[in-house]
């Protein structure tokens, strides 16, 4: 049996949390899912009114 802290334990979940995202964000690229900066900022500024 292994034992850890919970702080590690915590540390280790975001960790996998921020990694299983960017597999996420590589494959929407892989798949042509993703907009330029500009376009993303325009939906932005139209959703909050800016």
């Amino acid at each position: 049996m292994v034992l850890m802290s919970m702080e590690t334990y915590e540390k280790n979940l975001f960790l996998a949390n921020v990694y299983g995202k960017l597999e996420e964000a590589k494959e929407d690229m892989r798949n042509g899912r993703y907009s330029s900066v500009e376009d993303a900022i325009s939906r932005i500024r139209e959703k909050h009114g800016l």
